[in-house]
């Protein structure tokens, strides 16, 4: 049975381990090891033998790394290498740049570097992001769907806000999708939802006879093409049609009808009911 000790990680997935059974012990650098016999293996502090310590009389060069106060660093730009990375040599643009995915706000990263703030990760968006908390200032993106305030987002951009999908129209940042935000020729377009049979309106514009569309799981319309074959399963009759300059589907089975209509509306007749309804327009 192998038993695990963790005291600290260091260094991501590179990691000292120090071997003790019937083996000699010693450290060792590895990304899988196997045995055939029991062993205990414990992961403590990274004592760093591979990585020499700072030394004030070093001739770095960027890229060089070192250690130093129990972390690693990393030569960034050229400067004054006599002191170490401490004080006034801790300061956006210095000369030493801190070995980690936290971000530090006396590191200086690039465009398409990335970082984890409070548990979310951001990439940079321009050179020179330094002293800029994340999630705060524009330049940092967090990398997730759900539409963020401070991100940048460009025409094609697709968010997720309040359960729906948007599509940026053109650059926009801090613009909620919401409200006068939403339209043709607002920031935002709205492209996508899962509706219930309790919902009365949407913002779809006309491309709504190119959507895709799911009925309570099962794929009916696909980029405005119709599947019959699962249409005859769920025993329903589905139109497409344009009437007053509005186009619109038509859903229709035994108990009633549904017309999702390109002017915002869900139009209901008799007893049309369903679990959930999902829209997608290209």
């Amino acid at each position: 049975m192998v038993m695990v000790h963790i005291k600290r990680l260091i260094l991501g997935a590179l990691l000292i381990v120090f071997l003790s059974s019937v083996v000699p012990s010693g450290y060792a650098f590895f990304d899988k090891h196997e045995s055939t016999v029991p062993m205990t293996i414990s992961i403590g502090t990274f004592p760093f033998d591979q990585i020499s310590p700072w030394q004030p009389e070093a001739q770095y060069q960027i890229g060089d790394r070192f250690t130093y106060n129990g972390l690693l660093w990393e030569v960034r730009a050229l400067g004054d290498f006599t002191r170490p990375p401490e004080g006034d040599k801790l300061r956006p643009f210095g000369p030493y740049q801190e070995v980690t995915e936290e971000y530090r706000a006396y590191n200086t990263y690039f465009a398409g570097d990335t970082v984890v703030f409070e548990g979310i990760t951001y990439q940079a968006l321009y050179g020179g992001m330094s002293g800029q908390t994340p999630g705060t200032v524009v330049g940092w993106n967090a990398l997730t769907d759900e539409w963020q305030p401070f991100n940048v987002y460009l025409e094609g951009d697709r968010v997720s806000y309040e359960g729906n999908i948007f599509e940026a129209n053109y650059y926009t940042q801090g613009d909620e999708p919401t409200g006068n935000n939403v339209g043709e020729w607002a920031q935002w377009r709205f492209v996508g939802s899962t509706f219930n049979d309790t919902d009365q309106s949407h913002a779809f514009d006309e491309e709504i006879l190119n959507a895709t569309i799911t009925f309570d799981g099962i794929l009916l319309i696909e980029n405005g093409v119709i599947n019959t074959t699962n249409a005859q399963s769920l025993g329903m009759t589905i139109a497409k049609s344009t009437q007053g300059g509005n186009t619109y589907w038509s859903f229709e089975n035994a108990e009633g009808r549904l017309r999702i209509r390109s002017n915002g509306s869900l139009q209901y007749n008799g007893n049309f009911s369903f679990d959930s309804l999902v829209v997608e327009l290209p």
